[in-house]
């Protein structure tokens, strides 16, 4: 077994990252856990930016960011933007790490 040693200060600042990232890792678990009740299944549902950015507590500057990276799928209909919430879901999903420490 390798022994790494580091200092106390650095190993500090590694739990808060840690502990920041987990936070990270609750809030869009319940950010998931909002869009899976929002989706009906049986109807081909559309949510609109304002409520996308009420759910991932985020600008509609960041969500326009996410949109330009082609980070979240969306459709311009009407000259209003829309989103599929299952798409959303689906990218939060694939960008999910799973932490260290467990």
């Amino acid at each position: 077994m390798k022994v790494i040693t580091i200092e106390s200060i650095a190993y500090k600042k590694l739990l808060k990252k840690i502990d920041k990232t987990s936070n990270d890792i609750q809030k869009l678990t319940s950010v998931v856990t909002e869009l899976k009740e929002r989706v009906i299944p049986q109807e081909n549902r559309w949510i609109d930016s304002r409520d996308l950015c009420k759910m991932l507590k985020v600008s509609n500057r960041t969500l326009q960011k996410y949109r330009d990276k082609g980070k979240i799928s969306f459709i311009k209909f009407d000259g209003k933007i829309l989103y599929k919430p299952e798409d959303v879901i689906n990218e939060i999903e694939r960008s999910y790490f799973k932490s260290l420490k467990s």
